[in-house]
């Protein structure tokens, strides 16, 4: 089944999107929409380990941050930890990291290979 999802962990305070299966950015961009339709917390864990973004160009990644860059505010100092475990979903996070920080993104995000990595990252004290 492939798609994208986002829960939210009341217990953390960390919302997670995960996407399955080969997935398309307007899929990303809808979970993303209803994140910042609701009330998005400042922690955020984005799990590609399971997902196939071979339909996705730099351009697209591009519209995906710029989406999130328009609304970041509503997160402003949160945290976006981005999984993924295959190259191109890791070329593709890290992508996704540079072109958030040169659009001097609210939110600090950074790719990792592990989720648990990203979930001790997510953790830290600030």
């Amino acid at each position: 089944m492939a798609g994208v999802s986002l829960h939210v962990d009341p217990g953390t305070g960390i919302s997670t999107l995960t996407a399955v299966g080969r997935v398309t950015a307007n899929e990303v961009i809808a979970a993303l929409d209803e994140f910042y339709a609701g009330s998005p917390t400042l922690l955020a864990l984005c799990d590609l380990s399971q997902a196939d973004l071979l339909l996705f160009s730099t351009e697209q990644v591009a519209r995906i941050v710029a989406f999130t860059i328009a609304r970041a505010q509503a997160r402003l100092g949160g945290r976006t930890a981005i999984v993924s475990v295959g190259d191109l979903e890791y070329g593709m996070a890290r992508m996704y990291e540079v072109l958030a920080e040169l659009g001097k993104h609210a939110v600090v995000i950074r790719a990792f290979r592990a989720r648990e990595d990203a979930s001790q990252w997510l953790r830290e004290e600030r």
